[in-house]
């Protein structure tokens, strides 16, 4: 855990405390000081407090005399986070509240010493370079500053986080750093302590970025106290179930149960922004815990069965991915998340699952015959006739009316049984002039639903490539082509449906307020959207 041990250690606070610490009660032990190893007898001073949101450190701290807390991070974890003396208990810096900042060793100070609780925010990450948005925090009387003290001052107690964990022994959770390592070595003396600090902080986490990633506004400017609700809630769901972690094995039921708890507190909160409780208030509580519970299982697994160095490896990779949040970003508006959890809801959660773990299934062409070289096999719709020149297949249609756009159509039916799953189309297509056409996924019965895009053909080949998120399920779906609209030959080519694998990129925003009542008359209104493709005249 070479890694670990030069860039997970955060920072270091000492206190004046009047009672002489031997070596067996003291949890700083030896410190390796420009190479010299210094063996501390520590007397009259010297209780060291450590940020650890997310590692490790191989070094204890220089000691200190006189009123002044002083402190020194060997190999610092947080660049520039700042720490506060919380004496009203608010968790915020008000007027009059003293705060300190990291220097880029993760180093920072108190003149007079403080006695209240901690609260560690902002930074940078020394090890990944990544900025910290949580909230850590401690109560009175701590002497390490990490996920578990903040569940702890959350109104968790010690006893019952240690059963839920699976921690064993009678150490403090309070007073002991789960970063630190064997004197002169880079292995850690609580490996165990220290993945469990990682789970809880990678839960943490990715429950909050999912509900920055989900506000209408004023998410990523709200982390820091979005990350503060999450944490509550965990407090509270973990004190009500059983375990979290049993050996080897994160309880997906209990995952399950942390995330329902962190969505719903945060749409009660009455101190977060509008924006950011309308978000998670917009989907249901259950069908995003069940999407999110498996992926967040699988991360934190990985945390929990690495061994020496790649528990860096396997704690980065986890923290910066941004696949669940993705996932669950762009598929907002589907009833997957909005409704009840459904089969879609299962299937949407299977997908966040393998995309965290790199499992996601190989894509494959679904449409059989899109290269139309079996002619027009498998083929349906008024727009269907194939063409060979040159020893190539294509599909040529020739529009004579314009007309509904429908009415000249060219469809491929399959099987779409999963409702919320993304879809890549991609095909080549020219016309004899320039013009539009529609392409899509949707039913081949009943309403006809799809998610389909308008595109422009001119008369150069053009390859397109369709993301589409299936907004229906069932075994008679198709890949259609509605070319009616417009007149002109339209040549369509190599037809190719396949699972979209990739990450979702960002969502963009929309609408934060409902549209306003309109003022025309409907008689004078036409829409360019419409299922029934409706022409446009006049």
């Amino acid at each position: 855990m070479k890694a670990l041990s030069r860039n997970r250690l955060a920072a270091v606070l000492y206190r004046s405390e009047p009672k002489l610490r031997s070596k067996a009660n003291n949890p700083i032990g030896d410190i390796n000081m420009r190479n010299t190893t210094l063996r501390l007898k520590l007397a009259a001073c010297a209780v060291a407090v450590f940020i650890s949101a997310c590692g490790g450190g191989d070094a204890s701290a220089p000691a200190s005399g006189g009123a002044a807390s002083i402190g020194f991070a060997v190999d610092g974890y947080l660049n520039g986070a700042t720490v506060l003396c919380d004496t009203n208990g608010n968790g915020v810096a008000d007027s009059g509240e003293r705060t300190v900042t990291t220097d880029s060793s993760g180093f920072f100070r108190f003149s007079p010493s403080c006695s209240s609780a901690l609260v560690a925010t902002g930074g940078t990450s020394i090890d990944t370079g990544l900025a910290f948005t949580g909230t850590l925090k401690a109560p009175s009387g701590a002497t390490v500053i990490t996920p578990l003290t903040t569940l702890i001052a959350s109104g968790m107690s010690e006893s019952k986080l240690k059963e839920v964990l699976g921690i064993t022994g009678n150490d403090s959770l309070l007073t002991t750093d789960p970063a630190r390592t064997q004197t002169g070595s880079s292995t850690l003396i609580n490996a165990d302590l220290m993945k469990k600090t990682l789970i809880l902080q990678q839960l943490a986490q990715k429950i909050t970025e999912v509900v920055a990633g989900l506000a209408t506004s004023g998410g990523d400017a709200a982390r820091a106290a979005i990350y503060s609700e999450v944490m509550a809630a965990l407090a509270q769901a973990l004190a009500a179930n059983p375990a979290l972690v049993t050996g080897g094995t994160i309880s997906e039921t209990v995952t399950r149960a942390l995330v329902k708890a962190a969505a719903q507190r945060v749409a009660a909160s009455t101190t977060l922004p509008a924006g950011v409780k309308a978000g998670v208030a917009a989907l249901n509580a259950d069908s995003l815990a069940q999407v999110m519970a498996g992926a967040l299982k699988a991360q934190g697994e990985s945390i929990l069965g690495a061994s020496g160095d790649t528990l860096t490896a396997k704690t980065k990779a986890a923290q910066e991915s941004t696949a669940i949040t993705m996932l669950i970003v762009d598929n907002r508006m589907n009833a997957s998340l909005t409704g009840a959890p459904s089969a879609a809801t299962t299937a949407l959660g299977t997908l966040a699952t393998q995309q965290v773990t790199g499992t996601a299934p190989v894509a494959t062409n679904l449409v059989a015959n899109g290269s139309f070289s079996n002619g027009v096999t498998g083929w349906i719709g008024s727009g269907r006739q194939v063409r060979t020149e040159g020893g190539n297949s294509f599909n040529f249609a020739d529009v004579a009316v314009a007309g509904q756009a429908f009415a000249v159509n060219l469809s491929y039916p399959l099987a779409i049984p999963t409702q919320g799953v993304r879809y890549k189309l991609r095909f080549k297509a020219s016309s004899d002039r320039t013009r539009t056409m529609i392409a899509g996924i949707g039913l081949n019965e009943g309403d006809f639903n799809s998610a389909n895009q308008i595109v422009n053909l001119t008369t150069t080949e053009q390859t397109f490539e369709l993301i589409l998120t299936s907004n229906f399920a069932s075994a008679n779906s198709r890949v259609f082509f509605d070319m009616g609209a417009a007149v002109g030959i339209v040549v369509i080519d190599d037809v190719e449906l396949m699972l979209d694998t990739s990450t979702p990129p960002p969502a963009v925003g929309g609408p934060t307020a409902a549209a306003s009542a309109p003022t025309e008359l409907a008689a004078n209104v036409r829409s360019i959207f419409s299922d029934s493709y409706t022409n446009v005249t006049g």
